[in-house]
């Protein structure tokens, strides 16, 4: 008896043994696969369109990121924006483990909110080596061309013309531009001044050139260096308040756009808080400028802006930001001034919308030669462009210049709306536009009786089907008992 214990206990700590070990060797495994998983990270995207799969374009770029960076991403707790962001940052990350994620609740952390300046749920800040890009709507070409600016070394300048009284760059007082300058500097730009006088040609690492309220108007030389450079692809910025044209109309209109000896009035403006002499735009047109942006600016003392109809055939003039229906560009400046009132006059003034800020761009024309044919006579051939004549230049004109001010740059949309424009003037010829694939998809219409079928068979059928298959082993089992 006393034997048969000890086998019974030997065996019994045999296998018991053996059990142990089996489940060490397996957790062990598993362990060493969740390992493998986690260092080398496989990913196969099944969709036709391709919803998770970045282009080509991007991985390009993420493949060149050699130092970290961080990603904030500032959502609220268990939102569907927030679990959609995590997918594609997570996309991001698997293809570039230089990345690093973190998501943050603005209600649950206001001082990191702060801190980035965020003001609205879906902000997203991407910052590395003392530089940060904040995008407000997250997908893969804002995120892509934020870290693009990252990455890049050389820093581009934006020149701010003076030496004709235009509001300083370094003046703290509330008419300069010290705030456009920081702003601008935060945003990877480096910021100088620009003396037309004394240079034949403007600088070659000229990003953009603004002009912002000159009040002498610039001399025949300074306007045939500007014409010069629009015309090889330049971006220009020329912001005019009303009644100081700094000697500018005629070049404007040479480039589609009018100007008038007018002051824009709104009524609306007073709604908002404002005075009538400060239009407030919340009417935008469709451009890569206003993409995504539906905020309020305000343009204290504003003149409105024409297009002009008949113009060069490479030139396109478009209509960026308006006034409401019920501003008008009021012409009977003395009557204002005298009395302080202003009425709309049918036969003079021009009723709204108003256009405030137009933008012109410039193809390069078609180089043509005379040749020649083979009857005889003279024809002229397209020869088309070369390399250096193949860039547009661009010309954003804004009817005022105070409202990028050091008073009114953070008045609601004001300063964002100019950080846009010059954004969008100084990356266009670098950032990339991604195209996600069309997705495809063909809708499945039923019949009234495929509709009953598909709701029967899961529905009623197929758990009959499982109590009958129950029933039939059970009766089984009982005879065979």
């Amino acid at each position: 008896m006393e034997g048969k214990k000890k086998i019974f206990h030997s065996r019994t700590v045999k296998h018991g043994s053996s059990s142990v070990l089996k489940t060490v060797i397996f957790a062990a495994i598993l362990v060493f696969v969740i390992l493998i998983v986690q260092n080398h990270p496989w990913r196969v995207d099944l969709t036709e369109s391709k919803d998770f799969t970045l282009t080509d374009q991007t991985r390009n770029i993420l493949k060149s990121i050699k130092i970290p960076v961080t990603i904030k991403a500032f959502y609220q707790e268990a939102t569907r924006d927030k679990i959609k962001a995590q997918d594609l940052l997570d996309t991001y990350k698997y293809y570039c483990p230089k990345l690093k994620i973190e998501f943050i609740d603005p209600d649950r952390h206001p001082e990191i909110a702060k801190q980035y300046d965020v003001k609205s749920y879906g902000t997203v800040v991407v910052e590395t080596a003392g530089k940060k890009q904040t995008i407000t709507v997250l997908n893969e070409e804002n995120l892509t061309n934020a870290l693009m600016k990252l990455i890049q070394n050389k820093k581009k300048v934006i020149y701010f013309v003076t030496g004709h009284g235009e509001p300083s760059i370094n003046d703290f007082d509330k008419n300069g531009y010290s705030m456009v300058r920081r702003e601008l500097e935060k945003e990877n730009y480096k910021v100088k001044t620009l003396d037309l006088l004394h240079t034949a040609s403007i600088p070659k690492d000229a990003s953009v050139v603004v002009i912002n309220g000159p009040r002498k108007a610039l001399l025949k030389p300074e306007i045939d260096t500007l014409r010069k450079y629009v015309d090889s692809g330049g971006k220009l910025v020329v912001m005019l308040d009303p009644f100081h044209d700094g000697g500018l109309k005629k070049f404007l209109k040479d480039y589609g756009i009018g100007i008038r000896n007018d002051i824009v009035i709104d009524k609306l403006s007073r709604v908002f808080g404002g005075s009538y002499l400060m239009p407030v735009i919340t009417k935008y047109s469709t451009h890569k400028i206003t993409q995504n942006f539906n905020v309020a600016t305000f343009f204290p003392e504003s003149r409105s802006l024409t297009k002009v109809e008949k113009t060069r055939p490479e030139i396109k003039v478009m209509l960026i930001a308006l006034t409401s229906s019920g501003a008008w560009a009021e012409t009977d400046i003395k009557t204002l001034k005298e009395k302080n009132t202003a009425s709309f006059d049918p036969n003079q003034d021009q009723r709204g919308p108003v256009c405030l800020v137009m933008m012109s761009e410039i193809s390069p024309p078609n180089k043509e030669k005379e040749q020649k044919g083979k009857n005889g006579k003279t024809e002229k051939k397209s020869t088309g462009n070369d390399d250096a004549s193949k860039k547009k230049g661009e010309l954003v004109a804004f009817g005022d210049s105070d409202f990028a001010n050091n008073t009114y740059f953070g008045l609601s949309g004001n300063g964002d709306f100019f950080l846009n424009v010059i954004n969008y003037l100084a990356q266009e010829e670098n950032l990339i536009t991604i195209q996600r694939p069309t997705k495809k998809g063909q809708p499945l219409v039923l019949t009234s009786l495929q509709s009953r079928l598909v709701f029967l068979i899961p529905i009623v059928l197929v758990p009959l089907l499982v109590i009958f298959c129950g029933l039939v082993v059970f009766r089984v089992r009982r005879k065979q008992k």
